[in-house]
């Protein structure tokens, strides 16, 4: 097989570092199609012979822009990283306590489906849910705050 018959795919490029913006760059346009295998209905894949692949590569300016779409890669995991750790920090300091209370260590939710549909709903649930902080609250009174603040909001779940 001749050095002109090997040919690259896009997917193959990617793997020897190519990104699209490199490939519209310094290859585009391809060196031939083919119908893609996979799909018929998708789009052709474009080929890219070895020698202009390999003669790109070797450019000083293909390695100066592989080497700043490298960096700014990582810049943009390392961000990314960064704000997933955020977010679980958020995580893990949501007032998950009181509502796990609530729903694991009492009928809550049986309460709740018991009244629903039933002329008077919401002021049953709204009661519900009030006595349930309360209890909450007395019970261990280190989350009476947090009761406190979530009252409004489950109240106007009621009336919505």
């Amino acid at each position: 097989m001749s050095e002109e018959a090997i040919q690259f795919t896009r997917t193959q490029l990617k793997e020897r570092g190519w990104t699209e913006a490199l490939v519209k760059k310094f290859l585009d346009p391809p060196d031939a199609t083919r119908p893609n295998p996979h799909s018929k209905s998708a789009a052709p894949m474009r080929l890219y012979t070895a020698s202009r692949v390999e003669a790109a590569e070797s450019c000083e300016e293909w390695r100066r822009a592989a080497e700043r779409l490298r960096v700014r890669s990582e810049a943009g995991k390392a961000l990314a990283a960064r704000k997933v750790a955020e977010l679980v920090r958020e995580a893990e300091q949501l007032p998950i306590t009181v509502n796990s209370i609530r729903h694991h260590l009492s009928a809550y939710d049986t309460h709740l489906e018991e009244v629903a549909g039933r002329i008077g709903v919401s002021q049953a649930e709204a009661s519900i849910r009030l006595r349930v902080y309360a209890e909450i609250s007395a019970t261990s009174p280190e989350y009476a705050e947090e009761c406190q603040r979530q009252i409004p909001f489950r109240l106007l779940e009621v009336a919505s």
